[in-house]
């Protein structure tokens, strides 16, 4: 006689690099989990990677090496892919749990709202607005690695969205910035990444012209300029930082 099972279980596996408050928030928002694993990112554990000059993007390895260790451990049906920084509104969890029960499909999309400076970012949003953040625990693999595997997979979204709020805390927006900064230029200067005074001056400027006119950045007001002129600036920071690194100068 087969036993039926009466429960689809769902496993989070979330990066934390915020403050601790922000942790609090986030375990509340998931109890709804058969399982939650965090992935502490911490200043401390950013150093020490970057110290080990063996690794091949030391700091993206790092992160994937602490997946791979949760999704090892994990023995439920789903898995929810976030950052701590994200809110789950109740509807989007109903539908979640809706969804997963029903086994249509491998994987869904999840689209994000995002808030910077206590205003909603309808027009200036620099980063990715959907990713695949909810899949069935046998296609992890698929899901995990940023390749092309994405673009071969039905996208199927949820209705209801998360909710990032990196952007409206300043400080903790910057630091997060900081964060994947490292990662950015560990790859540019694995490449052989050559910044000139071209690239230190055009790229900045052009990104903000693209985001802040073409994207029309400017429709979300001061909110929106603060936003796009961070991440210009941001462009500039990273050129500077790989010329040092071609230089052998440390900061």
């Amino acid at each position: 006689m087969s036993i039926i099972k009466s429960k689809i279980s769902i496993s989070v596996i979330a990066i934390h690099y915020s403050k601790n408050d922000v942790l609090q928030n986030f375990l509340s928002n998931v109890n709804f989990a058969d399982s939650i694993q965090i992935i502490n990112l911490t200043d401390e554990q950013i150093e020490s990677t970057n110290k080990n000059t063996n690794i091949v993007n030391p700091l993206e390895n790092a992160i994937e090496i602490a997946i791979l260790e949760s999704l090892a451990t994990i023995k439920s049906d789903w898995i929810l892919f976030l950052k701590t920084n994200y809110i789950l509104p109740k509807e989007l969890v109903n539908e979640i749990q809706k969804n997963v029960l029903t086994l249509k499909y491998g994987a869904f999309c999840i689209e994000k709202e995002f808030v910077f400076c206590g205003k909603k970012m309808n027009y200036g949003i620099i980063e990715k607005g959907e990713e695949f953040y909810l899949f069935r625990s046998i296609n992890a693999d698929l899901f995990l690695k940023n390749d092309s595997n994405h673009n071969n997979l039905a996208k199927n979204k949820t209705q209801s969205k998360l909710i990032n709020t990196a952007y409206s805390d300043f400080d903790n927006y910057t630091k997060e910035l900081s964060i994947f900064n490292k990662i950015e230029i560990e790859k540019l200067t694995k490449k052989g990444v050559q910044p000139t005074i071209f690239s230190l001056l055009f790229q900045p400027f052009s990104f903000f012209l693209y985001h802040y006119f073409i994207k029309l950045g400017f429709l979300d007001g001061k909110a929106g300029f603060i936003l796009v002129y961070l991440h210009s600036f941001n462009k500039l920071r990273i050129q500077l930082q790989i010329w040092l690194n071609n230089k052998k100068i440390k900061q």
